[in-house]
């Protein structure tokens, strides 16, 4: 039997989960009393900001309500009110949330179990509420498999659209644009040098196969040293278009 210290604490065996968050385990903690029934600890969380987690007690079975109050919420008189009549509900409140087939965690269930109450309804309701997240997810995976689907055909059909224009323009000796020529050097088996990529996407907006043979290419901070491997691949596309 747990008895109460002359400072309002009690040393006692609370049941709680592990730092997993999913095993339950039962660790002696030195709790202070805030009403009867309702226990608190003084606590730091990761940002160094004091925080009360909260227990409960009924029937010398001790858990932690996986609620924790900061300093200013420790201070409302509304506060206490509030958990004690937590406290006094918690098995309605439980069994209220399995008659909604609502979601309880494995450490309410054992609470309930070790209060003598009948678990069965608990987990039936924990089991349907799993059932049905897990068909919402299964559905929300499919739309979005779906949706991946589409924007992968619309993209492709960008693509075929942008290779067809591109094949009329460069051939109408008419603007292509950087994406366009590097689509169609793709489309006709011709294989850019990755520097070549490189330095058309950074560099380069357009090209143009000219009427008197002559490629213009067009951008920034263009050399003919730099921009010769364009215009030899302009070339060879043209060529491989023809074939």
């Amino acid at each position: 039997m747990t008895k109460m210290n002359m400072d309002d604490t009690i040393r006692a065996k609370v049941l709680q989960y592990k730092s997993d968050g999913n095993t339950l385990t039962e660790k002696r903690e030195t709790l202070t009393k805030m009403s009867d029934g309702v226990y608190y600890v003084k606590d730091t969380d990761n940002w160094g900001h004091t925080v009360y987690p909260i227990f409960f007690e009924d029937n010398g079975v001790f858990w932690y309500t996986q609620i924790a109050h900061s300093d200013n919420q420790m201070n409302r008189p509304e506060t206490k009110e509030r958990l004690i009549d937590f406290r006094a509900n918690y098995r309605a409140i439980l069994k209220e949330k399995a008659a909604q087939n609502a979601f309880i965690n494995t450490l309410q269930i054992e609470v309930m179990r070790r209060l003598g109450e009948d678990v069965a309804p608990l987990l039936a309701s924990r089991e349907a509420y799993l059932k049905q997240r897990e068909e919402e997810d299964r559905l929300k995976a499919e739309e979005e498999r779906r949706r991946e689907q589409a924007e992968k055909e619309a993209e492709e059909r960008r693509k075929v659209e942008l290779i067809a224009d591109g094949r009329r323009k460069l051939l109408e000796h008419k603007d292509v644009t950087e994406e366009q020529f590097e689509l169609l050097a793709e489309s006709v088996g011709y294989k850019l040098h990755i520097r070549t990529i490189g330095f058309m996407r950074k560099k380069v907006s357009r090209v143009t196969l000219n009427e008197n043979g002559t490629v213009t290419i067009w951008g920034h901070k263009l050399t003919n040293a730099n921009t010769q491997g364009i215009t030899n691949a302009v070339y060879e596309v043209e060529k491989l278009i023809k074939q």
